[in-house]
């Protein structure tokens, strides 16, 4: 299977969900009464972003066939700083309520 497939369309929803729920949490706003979830919308679609440059990193590997060690640990040290930053949004998340 190739990464960049796990990163978009499968696993936790790619890069695609976090747009999603960015989406859900700005039209929350109004209806919560609570302007934090704007940033918060724009936070996890920051991470989108990010997963999304991670998945298009792991496709340009998997195509110039470049899977040296150096390209392998930087791409693990990708995802391992976006779950990182995934962590810290929920938990900065649950804080709003």
């Amino acid at each position: 299977m190739k990464i960049n497939v796990l990163l978009e369309d499968q696993g936790t929803g790619g890069a695609g969900f976090r747009y999603m729920f960015a989406t859900f949490l700005k039209q929350a706003v109004p209806i919560l009464e609570n302007p934090t979830l704007n940033e918060m919308s724009e936070r996890i679609m920051r991470i989108g972003d990010d997963w999304r440059n991670i998945s298009y990193f792991a496709a340009k590997i998997g195509k110039t066939r470049d899977l040296g060690a150096d390209k392998i640990k930087e791409l693990s040290e990708l995802i391992r700083k976006q779950g990182d930053a995934e962590k810290a949004f929920f938990t900065d998340l649950k804080k709003v309520y």
